[in-house]
């Protein structure tokens, strides 16, 4: 697309081709690594102690918004008011996809904490790239207990900052400029206030006052060489510079928009930069996706756009001198990206509690077409919502918050217009504010896509090496084999290096999960001795004072606060423990004496494996699982789960001798056979190996086989 609009260019301005060729390649190295954005839906902003964190993740290329193929490891913390990590999940994504939850301990300290979610990938653009989301948790209290807490005491008017942002990059001297500003309080919010401008004798230049969320501009013409500060009313003490002013220069300003067209400006202020040739370049997402010739022949020259040459989403304005120099830059907003908004139906306008509740699902701008698509939802009640509103959406996170740097106050109330301001006013000033010098592609641009810190990373690997369990030297070419159970055995294996080091990647576990490893010599022996590498997983350092605005907003209603105690004293009838002061165990020491293991007609001696089932052992489904997971040589062959025997064990149940049929048994009779006993009914296993013949003595050639 670039290229054919360079030649369109190329006829229609007769631009030479050498220039063209430079132009090309300047956008080469200006195209981005590709980007990810992560998103998180939470089914609501506020929690009680014991409750659950439901969520769905969606992981999205960042360029084109579509679901990012493939597995990867999903990171999820929860973040208190001092900065500590005290919850730390380890989850999957799968084609951007994922959903799960993270359980609210009953002890975990009461207040604010940040939702904060990464994958390895992300990590090489930073920590501003991380999704953040402010969570509430708070402990069931009655209404007595809500009357007597304690109001927290306001305290951001001790510190007020203010910055100061001038249209296009800088301010121009002797020419008008506009400059855009933000005031915010202790808290990180915006803050609602008004001042002057004066110049290095004191003298009042221009009065200033915001407009949204602590966001305003105002017009100065200043003059070369001279310093000019802001002082807020209130604050005498406080001043803020607002910047050099330059002598001479050209940029980008004055943006404004309508029938169709974006209109701006191209200023200077002396006439050595008249009648040059400027190229303006329109990016979008780390792409070009339009230029134009400029070539101003006064102070100010009008350059219109069609507003169907932008990018759905934040657009990069970009101003460049003939030699392909950055002069000035701008960002403005677009509207023109699809949003579907479907439409949800239930079956009915009331439910009674428990009843199934029916919802049809249809596109309301009928743009999907049939197509499939990955949907997430969450009912609660009404009082589980911010009380203005939503604050934040996959929209606005990912048109907002994933490029923009900085803290976004109700990023999706940007995209909501009232009486005093516009909606197109609003994202106009964002653009002027945080997205004056913090716009995130502009680093990642300037990104080496050949040397990138973290890659992509799948599951857990597990890693080490094998040496003679004798001799101070490592086993070479040997087998390394790996199990676990989770709903079923997995089973995995590996050869050592001539290092004696072995690696398993990429192994899917979930919550706590017990894995065994077994290695076997060259000559199949298991004289060895294994040595693991430590798993390190752990959460990131997570810098505090760059978030702490994510830490204020509103707190937990008082409505959510009652609907939450009815709804757990209810509970206390059906759940009697619920909300009870449970009494410790007692122990009481005694000298009975211990009662002799019975053995069941034991006739053979001491076996060479005595395996005692324990309670948690009746997770294993069957003898069969228990034996692999056991004692998995014992069943012969170059892995566990072979079952060749020759010749074939003998099987004994309380002392008698089974026989599974005539000859010799296949695999499948052993493992049919087995797979009778459940481990309830086990008390325990012994195993004679057949290479002990007086264990096995007493059955005679039946028991050769162990």
């Amino acid at each position: 697309m670039i290229k054919k609009l360079f030649l369109l260019y190329l006829i229609i301005f007769t631009v030479s081709s050498a220039f063209a060729q430079n132009i090309d390649n300047y956008f080469k190295n200006e195209q981005a690594v590709p980007f990810q954005k992560l998103y998180i839906h939470t089914d609501r902003e506020f929690y009680f102690l014991g409750e659950t964190i439901w969520f769905s993740a969606y992981l999205l290329d960042g360029q084109n918004h579509t679901p990012v193929i493939g597995d990867q490891n999903l990171y999820v913390d929860l973040i208190d008011t001092s900065g500590y990590v005290d919850i730390f999940k380890l989850y999957y994504i799968s084609d951007g996809f994922s959903s799960n939850g993270i359980l609210i301990p009953e002890n975990l300290p009461t207040g604010k904490y940040i939702l904060r979610a990464y994958t390895s990938y992300i990590r090489n653009f930073g920590e501003e790239s991380f999704f953040y989301k402010t969570i509430s948790i708070d402990k069931t209290r009655s209404s007595i207990e809500l009357e007597t807490r304690g109001v927290e005491k306001d305290s951001s008017d001790i510190k007020i900052e203010a910055f100061f942002m001038p249209e296009g990059g800088f301010l121009l001297g002797n020419t008008m400029n506009v400059v855009a500003f933000k005031i915010t309080g202790k808290d990180g919010l915006g803050k609602n206030a008004s001042g002057i401008v004066v110049d290095e004798k004191g003298e009042e230049i221009t009065k200033f006052e915001t407009s949204y969320n602590g966001m305003g501009k105002f017009y100065l013409n200043p003059v070369s060489g001279k310093l000019y500060k802001a002082i807020l009313d209130g604050y005498p003490d406080q001043y803020f510079y607002l910047g050099e002013v330059r002598a001479s220069g050209i940029k980008i300003q004055n943006v404004e928009s309508g029938n169709g067209f974006i209109q701006l400006g191209i200023c200077s202020n002396s006439a050595e930069f008249f009648n040059k040739l400027y190229i303006l370049a329109v990016m979008n997402r780390g792409e070009v996706i339009f230029t134009q010739d400029v070539q101003p022949a006064q102070k100010e020259e009008i350059i219109k756009i069609p507003e169907l040459n932008l990018g759905g989403g934040i657009n990069r304005l970009v101003l460049l001198s003939e030699n392909l120099v950055p002069l000035s830059e701008r960002l403005i907003f677009s509207d023109n990206y699809i949003l579907v908004e479907p439409v949800i139906s239930l079956s009915d306008s009331s439910f009674s509690t428990r009843s199934h509740v029916k919802l049809q699902i249809s596109d309301f701008n009928n743009l999907l077409h049939g197509e499939k698509c990955r949907l997430s939802i969450a009912v609660v009640n009404e009082n589980s919502l911010n009380a203005f509103g939503l604050s934040q959406t996959i929209r606005s996170w990912l048109l907002l918050n994933s490029e923009l740097n900085g803290y976004i106050e109700s990023p999706e109330i940007n995209f909501e217009g009232s009486l005093e301001i516009t909606s197109d006013e609003k994202l106009d000033l964002l653009m002027q504010t945080n997205g004056w010098s913090n716009y995130r592609w502009d680093k990642i641009a300037a990104m080496d896509t050949g040397n990138q810190d973290f890659e992509i990373i799948a599951g857990v690997d597990v890693s080490g090496y094998v040496k003679y369990l004798w001799r101070n030297k490592r086993v070479e070419n040997g087998e390394v084999i790996l199990y676990f159970y989770t709903k079923r055995l997995n089973t995995f294996s590996t050869v050592t290096n001539e290092n004696g080091q072995f690696i398993f990647e990429h192994l899917y576990v979930t919550d706590t999960t017990s894995v065994a490893v077994q290695a076997k010599n060259r000559k199949d022996k298991q004289n060895t001795e294994i040595f693991l590498d430590p798993i390190e997983i752990a959460p990131l350092e997570f810098h505090k004072n760059n978030f702490a605005a994510y830490y204020s907003g509103t707190g937990i209603p008082i409505d959510l606060y009652r609907q939450d105690y009815y709804a757990r004293l209810a509970a206390m009838d059906f759940i009697p423990e619920e909300g009870a002061i449970m009494i410790k165990e007692v122990e009481v020491p005694g000298f009975q004496p211990q009662k002799p293991e019975i053995k069941f007609s034991q006739i053979y001696s001491e076996p060479d494996i005595a395996i005692k089932v324990e309670e948690g052992d009746f997770m294993y489904g069957d003898v069969y699982e228990y034996i692999n997971l056991k004692a998995p040589t014992f069943l012969g062959g170059q892995s566990p789960m072979s079952l060749k025997f020759t010749p074939q064990p003998l099987i004994i149940v309380d002392g008698i001798p089974f026989e599974l049929g005539s000859g010799k048994p296949d695999q499948a009779e052993l493992k049919e056979f087995l797979k009778r006993f459940s481990l309830s009914t086990i008390d325990r296993i012994d195993i004679i190996k057949r290479h002990n013949p007086t264990g096995t003595a007493v059955y005679g050639t039946r028991g050769a086989g162990g």
